[in-house]
């Protein structure tokens, strides 16, 4: 059968095309294709990993985010702006995949870009999507048989708000095309910004004394006129934001045991239904 040029053309058009797709899966999208397959606000909608990646025999698989401090392992539940964190995406998967992705981004309230990553390890690389606004992503660098993937982030400034990790991933085959492959898209973890960072203390509660600021026989004591006049609620957090100990109709008179606490910084908001209040303290 005799194809016209313009057949030829469209053929050799198409298995570039599909080339150039399989490249982008292979070396990450965004690094090959300018594009983001996170399932995040802006990107093209139904462009996630798991649509193309699939009919294999690895899933269903999940993926699991922890962010933590350096060289820690409790999960972190608020950030503190401008701080450093660690971030594992671990991909589960079924079976004997031959390799695994990844991409991740970060966006605020407003969708825009949050925080700043470095320090990405070997199989991850920090690219940029042109296609989403030039979006900065984290992503698989290459196809490897580790299913873990780390790259530190460092939070956004005060008044930032609420943070939002959007991420997908993939266990492929290994044979440079889509087929047989198994993809998934993750649940969104949001962070918040700990308590006393970025929140500006009213300046009625002028007497307001919370001590010792260092805190050495797990023993702390908040004194101030306001506390019997607004009797407000007290909520104790710690480093890492966690909530340990709340109080209703606090006026004072209770010393707040911080025993159970683990040393490092901890935060005090104290809320009256018109004004929140936020001290800090160290626990030894």
């Amino acid at each position: 059968m005799k194809h016209s040029p313009y057949y030829a053309a469209f053929t050799l058009c198409m298995l570039a095309s599909l080339g150039f797709f399989m490249m982008s899966s292979s070396n990450g999208r965004a690094g090959a294709a300018n594009s983001g397959n996170t399932g995040a606000p802006g990107e093209t909608s139904g462009q996630k990993c798991g649509s193309c990646h699939t009919g294999g025999a690895f899933g269903p698989i999940s993926e699991s985010l922890t962010i933590t401090n350096p060289g820690g392992t409790e999960p972190i539940s608020a950030y503190v702006p401008g701080q450093t964190y660690e971030i594992t995406l671990r991909v589960n998967a079924t079976g004997n995949p031959n390799g695994y992705g990844f991409q991740m981004t970060a966006l605020d309230a407003s969708n825009a870009e949050a925080g700043t990553w470095s320090s990405p390890a070997t199989n991850v690389q920090i690219e940029t999507a042109s296609l989403v606004g030039g979006r900065t992503y984290v992503e698989h660098k290459g196809v490897g048989s580790s299913n873990l993937f780390r790259v530190n982030w460092t939070a956004p400034a005060a008044g930032t708000g609420l943070v939002s990790f959007y991420h997908a991933a993939n266990a492929v085959n290994g044979n440079s095309a889509i087929g047989g492959d198994n993809g998934s898209l993750g649940t969104v973890t949001t962070l918040s910004a700990a308590p006393g960072t970025g929140l500006a203390d009213a300046s009625a509660w002028s007497d307001l004394a919370v001590f010792p600021s260092v805190v050495l026989d797990g023993t702390l004591y908040l004194r101030g006129s306001q506390l019997l006049e607004r009797r407000p609620s007290l909520e104790l957090y710690d480093g890492a934001g966690r909530l340990l100990l709340t109080r209703q109709a606090f006026d004072g008179t209770e010393a707040i045991g911080v025993q159970e606490m683990p040393a490092g910084m901890g935060y005090v908001v104290l809320r009256d239904g018109a004004q929140t209040v936020t001290r800090r303290f160290v626990k030894h």
